[in-house]
């Protein structure tokens, strides 16, 4: 262990560069153009000038048009440091935009100038996503002018698009690097976690988002009595509370179910006395693993339908955002394991598991079949004024992915975790067909109507699709057949996922 111990001990020698580097983060922003920004290429080409500089590693390029960015394009960097007879290789995949400062009358100092104060670091970026890049950055300084070798490679992915739309980012990158991942790497995004540590996310909700548009008739609020699409919005809004309710499904690993919630609205009106002909509304869902998309999404049509008869108005809907549905990172998966142990010998506590609503890059990757572990010492003060960092917190995640790159590759496998591709092979034609049915959501008597066979057939083959699938129950069946059909159907049909 005489390699990770210099490591170690080089990394502990490093604040004054992790304060070198943020104040060059910081000082080139990144506003995602979402957000009304010019994008991240200033950002990139000063990180990867860096990477030239200071470290041994290979870096690519992975370009991805975008008409709102001012160059058209948005920038994603694949760093990779691959030592000799290396067969594993701890990923650190972060994103480089960043959100809009806000007002900046609102922070204590300029947030894009990096402002310092004691062990605390501030500046919109320090932590959503600065300080995964530093991590990086750090890692890779210390491998080259310490002249260490670690056991596996060192591999540093800087996505565009990490806010919104992951398509450009993450995604744009793996349908260049299809071959990127290998199933014995080690996948960590750094972009959720808590102030001391211990906190490692393994699932994430499924999120949508919906814009519903409601129209009516124009006129003068004094004079007409026509639709109002405004009320019939409003109506709509204050009748889902039933829906959250059924759509409420327990799962221990979230604090909180699926969440339906009303973000924000656009109208066509002129004035306060004008009834718009024109009401739009967006709706955030964030599904747990088990609540079917399409069944939810079907309720909220029906209730839309049932106001625009009684009201005289139409309603639309439009997805305008969807996460892919992603499988929750087994607890026993390799990296799970390998920072466990790397968090209790450095910071000395327990690591605690747990599921979030909001959404990362992990789900993309996740729903590809890799196992993500979902970590990073945080303040939680991301896309808020006067946005902090620990300097000591810095130091110390980056020591912990650094014993990382010290884990050693598990012997035993206790449990080998398959992508939908491999489970679905694993099922025979007689239960796909009772799986599509179910999928379907026929009763059990329907399908043994269906398919001419008996009830304990039916019932043999669900038990062994739940024995094969992993799956809990007929919802979660469902969940996972769609999946299967969805993603990875037969090619003559699509060409392509």
């Amino acid at each position: 262990m005489k390699e990770r111990d210099i490591l170690l001990e080089i990394l502990s020698r490093k604040p004054l560069l992790a304060i070198e580097l943020h104040r060059a983060l910081v000082s080139r922003p990144a506003i995602n153009p979402e957000h009304g920004g010019d994008g991240e290429a200033t950002k990139a080409g000063w990180i990867s000038r860096w990477l030239h500089e200071n470290a041994q590693c290979h870096i690519e390029q992975y370009d991805c048009f975008d008409s709102k960015a001012s160059l058209k394009l948005r920038p994603n960097l694949v760093a990779h440091y691959l030592p000799s007879g290396a067969s594993r290789t701890l990923w650190i995949v972060t994103h480089m935009d960043v959100v809009t400062s806000g007002p900046i009358d609102h922070w204590a100092s300029d947030p894009f100038i990096l402002r310092i104060d004691g062990d605390t670091l501030y500046g919109r970026g320090v932590e959503d996503n600065n300080q995964a890049i530093v991590s990086a950055l750090l890692l890779f300084d210390a491998l080259k002018h310490g002249d260490c070798t670690s056991p596996m490679g060192l591999g540093l992915i800087c996505t565009c698009a990490g806010l919104t739309d992951y398509q450009k980012g993450i995604g744009h990158v793996l349908r260049q690097r299809p071959d990127l991942f290998r199933p014995q790497d080690l996948i960590v995004v750094p972009d959720y976690g808590s102030p001391e540590g211990d906190v490692v996310e393994i699932g994430e909700k499924r999120n949508a988002w919906l814009r519903i548009t409601v129209v009516g008739r124009e006129c003068h609020a004094g004079f007409g009595s026509g639709p109002n699409a405004f009320e019939a919005g409003a109506l709509f809004i204050s009748r889902l509370e039933a829906i959250r309710k059924r759509f409420a499904y327990p799962d221990p690993l979230f604090t909180l179910p699926t969440t339906i919630t009303p973000t924000q609205s656009e109208t066509s009106c002129t004035g306060a006395n004008h009834v718009p002909a024109e009401f739009v509304l967006y709706l955030d869902l964030r599904l747990t693993p088990d609540c079917p998309l399409a069944s939810l999404v079907n309720e909220l049509q029906e209730l839309a339908a049932e106001i625009a008869q009684a009201e005289k108005v139409t309603f639309s809907f439009q997805m305008i955002e969807l996460t892919p549905d992603a499988p929750v990172t087994p607890r026993d998966a390799p990296v799970i394991r390998a920072l466990d142990k790397a968090i209790r010998d450095e910071l000395h506590r327990e690591t605690r598991l747990v599921g979030v609503g909001g959404v990362t890059m992990a789900a993309l990757i996740r729903s590809l079949g890799f196992p993500v572990a979902v970590w990073s010492i945080q303040k939680s003060g991301k896309n808020k004024t006067d946005e902090h960092i620990s300097l000591q917190g810095q130091i110390a995640q980056t020591r912990i992915l650094a014993r990382l790159l010290f884990s050693h590759e598990p012997k035993i496998q206790r449990k080998v975790t398959l992508t939908p591709r491999q489970r679905a092979q694993r099922i025979t034609q007689a239960e796909q067909a009772v799986a599509e049915l179910v999928g379907l959501g026929l009763t059990n008597e329907a399908i043994c109507k269906q398919l001419g066979l008996t009830d304990n057939t039916v019932r043999s083959h669900l038990k062994s699709l739940y024995r094969k699938t992993d799956a809990r129950n007929r919802q979660a069946l469902e969940r996972l057949f769609n999946i299967v059909t969805s993603r990875f159907g037969q090619p003559s049909e699509t060409g392509s996922e």
